[in-house]
Order: C-alpha cells, then structure tokens, then sequence
C-alpha cells in the first residue's frame, strides 16, 4: 500500500471549464500548473507497476464544493503521477477501480491510497482480455497468433507478478 497527501486546493470540474472557455491554452496551463504542484507532492512515491485500486480522501474546508466536481481533480492526479513516472498508465489495465471519500472542516487537500488489486480483479481483467484477444483474432487476420500471443502472454505475466506480490 502507498500513501501519499496532497496539500492544497486543487480545481474544481467548474473550475477547470471556466479557465478552457476563456481559452484552451488557458485551460491547457491550468491543467499544466497543477500537475507540477502534484508531481513536486509525489516525493518518494514508489513506482506503480501492476493494476491497483485508489482511494481518494477529499479534505475540504467546507461543503460549497459539489462532491462530483472536487473529484474532478484526480484526473490532474492520474496525470501527474504518469508524468513523473509513478504509474505506468491510468487505463483500464492498471487502474481497476477507485472511490472517493470526503472530509470536512480542515484544510484543503487530499490523500491518495494506492493498494494493490485483488486476485479475483486481476483473473477478472485476465479473463476479459483473453476474451477481447480472441474477438480480435477471430475478425482482424492481419494479427498473426504469434503475435497474439505474446500480447496474451504480457497481460498474464503482469496479472502473475501482481498475484505473487499480494500474497
């Protein structure tokens, strides 16, 4: 499990659509200026390499925020962290699921707990790809089957290390 927390008002999905309307550069250097605060808070954050589940604590002074738009923000997070090399990607193989939680009547900031996924989401997700994998073969017949199987063989490998490193 890794823990990390992030000090600060991050911007709100409000926020964020103001600063895109009034220009997407504008937009683009909001979103650019805060994924360097978050990678500066990242610190020792150990590198994540197999699919977890992340948990977000949302610290917020009060309730004026809308819940759905301060959560907005983890989208900067998941950047940030790929940015600065602490998550491989935030698709579907390696993020597999996340929650939200919200504190209130402190200072603004949020916690980030990364855990680990379990074996039953990882077989899950295996199977999935397995099942995606035999679709394509079966419509695209410019994939050979080596090549099928290596791209099978990858995805089974990384379920196997993160099975091994749960236990």
């Amino acid at each position: 499990m890794t823990r990390v927390h992030i000090q600060g008002k991050l911007p709100s999905l409000n926020d964020y659509i103001r600063a895109c309307r009034a220009g997407p550069q504008v937009g683009n250097k909001m979103k650019r200026e805060y994924e360097d605060i978050i990678m500066l808070q990242l610190g020792r954050m150990q590198r994540i390499t197999e699919p977890v589940r992340v948990k977000f604590i949302w610290h917020e002074k009060n309730r004026r925020r809308d819940k759905d738009n301060v959560a907005f923000a983890k989208k900067f997070i998941f950047d940030a962290m790929q940015k600065a090399g602490k998550l491989i990607n935030d698709n579907n193989d390696y993020i597999m699921g996340f929650s939200d939680e919200f504190v209130y009547g402190v200072d603004y900031g949020v916690t980030v707990i990364v855990e680990a996924a379990s074996e039953r989401e990882v077989s899950e997700k295996l199977a999935e790809c397995f099942s995606e994998l035999v679709k394509i073969l079966n419509t695209d017949n410019s994939i050979s089957p080596r090549l099928a199987y290596f791209l099978l063989r990858e995805k089974i490998l990384a379920a196997e290390q993160s099975i091994r490193r749960n236990r």
